[in-house]
């Protein structure tokens, strides 16, 4: 008898000091509920994928998609992928021009869900970018759960 092969969820980290313990927590809770993880850095993690031998997992990335075609390479290799932008936050002043600049419209057909902070973030992709609402959902940020749950760090 053949056992059900586990979801596998593909995580990369672009700046350990920024991401790395809000992925953990990511990853813990995927582990969790029965999903295989791998976290790791960027070029690691798009090679694992663009060598395995099937078309399964999803990826979390970790940007807004500036780069078109390693999006659109990976995403042959996936169930599939979702972004949850670490640049789109607080920081940013100007919305609308974030958007044109970061989410490159060649992409959004592959990507199959965006996470954003908060509704302010959500409105202003409503506003200033093609991303279909049905493809949109605040889902707020990891790493900021983690800064709130004292303890987890202490």
């Amino acid at each position: 008898m053949r056992t059900a092969q586990k979801k596998t969820l593909y995580i990369p980290i672009e700046i350990k000091n920024r991401e790395l313990f809000g992925h953990l927590q990511l990853a813990s809770e995927a582990v969790i509920r029965g999903y295989r993880v791998i976290l790791g850095n960027n070029p690691l993690i798009y090679e694992i994928i663009n060598k395995k031998p099937n078309n399964n997992g999803f990826l979390l990335y970790k940007g807004g998609g500036r780069y078109p075609e390693l999006i659109l390479s990976l995403s042959k290799k996936l169930n599939g992928v979702g972004i949850l932008d670490q640049e789109l936050g607080v920081a940013v002043r100007d919305l609308k021009d974030f958007f044109f600049r970061r989410y490159d419209p060649k992409i959004i057909s592959s990507i199959d869900r965006f996470y954003f902070l908060g509704k302010r973030y959500l409105e202003a992709a409503k506003k200033y970018s093609d991303i279909p609402v049905s493809k949109m959902l605040i889902t707020g940020w990891p790493r900021v759960d983690i800064w709130r749950n004292r303890k987890i760090w202490q």
